[in-house]
């Protein structure tokens, strides 16, 4: 069988083809920075108009309602730009031509649903091993937050937890099959990635984490450097001021440019292990 490759080789990848393609996904990033940073804009207006609607709960429930709304389309925009974004690693990894991003969009427009659904079904499998907690504490929240205070909670809850997160990762890759392979199938998606990770999944753990663990401290420094920043705000603009809100608002689209930034690392790196497993899969 052809050995899968290294989490080194992974990590060198995925910071190459990020540096040769920057042009490229810096455009989607920046498409991905507007919904993301409205959303943080419209929090920021949201909380005080529940303040000021207290009083009245159709003014209240209006608010809340809209919010939600908005919200939703916010994160449907952000997940369908996601997996453009995926589509566009893939095909740089693959070397296959690379459209332009509203061509990329127009393509993947027709698996946000399959994608959507076939995250949700990997997600559910996962939360199967937690049905039996669930009627103990009668779907109930703050019985649960009870319960998880007991001995025998805490037990049953990590119990449930070591199942669900070794299920998880079996059908980590069942959303890559619909973006990628275009599998409209929500049940073929989840019997891929299982088959691409048949025993190898201790492997596949090893080459997810080691990459992610390496972005993860690359983003930390800056990203704990502008949270320290916001938290001095109040200390030289006075908190609550007009300045004061400004500045954090500031801060804080910093810190999503930060995050976004470090993105397509995360992404790259997913896609190289993915085509890899897909790889050697065929070899066996």
């Amino acid at each position: 069988m052809q050995p899968l490759i290294s989490a080194k080789d992974i990590i060198v990848k995925s910071f190459t083809m990020y540096r040769e393609h920057f042009g490229l996904m810096s455009k989607y990033l920046f498409i991905l920075f507007v919904p993301t940073a409205l959303l943080r804009i419209m929090r920021n207006i949201v909380d005080p108009l529940l303040i000021d609607t207290a009083n009245s709960e159709v003014l209240s429930a209006a608010v809340q309602i809209g919010h939600l709304l908005l919200s939703l389309v916010g994160i449907f925009f952000i997940f369908w730009l996601t997996i453009s974004i995926i589509r566009t690693c893939s095909d740089i990894y693959r070397g296959i031509e690379l459209k332009n991003v509203h061509d990329e969009l127009a393509d993947t427009r027709g698996l946000i649903w399959p994608a959507i659904l076939a995250s949700i079904a990997s997600s559910l499998v996962s939360l199967v091993w937690f049905i039996p907690i669930a009627f103990i504490v009668q779907f109930d929240f703050l019985q649960f937050m009870t319960f998880l205070g007991t001995g025998i909670g805490l037990f049953w809850t990590f119990a449930a937890m070591i199942p669900a997160a070794i299920t998880g990762l079996y059908f980590i890759f069942a959303p890559y099959e619909v973006v990628i392979q275009k599998q409209h199938s929500v049940m073929k998606s989840l019997a891929a990635s299982l088959t691409l990770l048949k025993n190898r999944w201790w492997k596949t753990l090893w080459l997810l984490g080691v990459p992610w663990v390496t972005f993860f401290f690359l983003a930390y420094i800056p990203k704990k450097t502008i949270a320290f920043t916001q938290l001095l705000l109040p200390l030289y603009l006075g908190n609550g001021t007009t300045e004061h809100v400004l500045a954090a608002l500031l801060v804080s689209l910093i810190y999503i440019l930060v995050g976004l930034f470090f993105t397509p690392l995360v992404v790259f790196a997913k896609v190289i292990l993915y085509a890899e497993l897909k790889k050697t899969a065929r070899s066996k």
